[in-house]
């Protein structure tokens, strides 16, 4: 069995994986230390991945993407760092094979539209409905949640797009 996944690293994003035949294997939010307030809960990711039916093939870590003076303040941009630095370097100490794809080059090639940060909700919307389509069986309202979780939705196209790229060849 193949075996790709895709993380999307934000404190509300997701971890997908999927077969080689585009069926979800297993999915969780992002892990954190105190509910949806803590930090990344590393032992958490690490004891997921290595229950796993299989080895992952390929890995695909969305790279951070640098902000705009003033959209983030200096705290939120430390404590991604910290988060996404934590996740590869399990990655890296797992010998897990793992690209780091921007998130405008994956998102284009998944055929995302492009929009504005003032349209973040259409973003996610775009994120959500696309997931649907190409993972039907992922759960998108996992747990309490309410509403669909645009990072499980990001987080399954980055595991779409491992696919691509290493069953179908595709370059990063």
């Amino acid at each position: 069995m193949t075996v790709l996944i895709g993380i999307d690293p934000g404190k509300s994003g997701g971890i997908v994986a999927i077969d080689a035949d585009n069926k979800v294997v297993a999915s969780t939010r992002m892990p954190l230390t105190l509910g949806s307030k803590g930090d990344l809960d590393t032992s958490q990711v690490r004891r997921w991945l290595l229950e796993l039916p299989e080895t992952p093939s390929l890995i695909m870590l969305e790279m951070l993407q640098a902000r705009p003076a003033g959209k983030m303040s200096t705290t939120s941009a430390i404590t991604m760092g910290r988060a996404h630095g934590a996740l590869e370097g399990l990655l890296i100490g797992l010998q897990l094979p793992h690209e780091l794809p921007q998130p405008n080059a994956w998102k284009k090639a998944m055929g995302l539209p492009r929009r504005p940060a003032k349209e973040a909700d259409k973003r996610k919307t775009d994120a959500i409905s696309l997931c649907r389509r190409l993972l039907p069986d992922l759960d998108l309202v996992p747990g309490r949640c309410r509403k669909p979780q645009d990072g499980i939705a990001e987080a399954g196209l980055l595991a779409v797009y491992a696919r691509r790229v290493f069953v179908q060849g595709m370059t990063l």
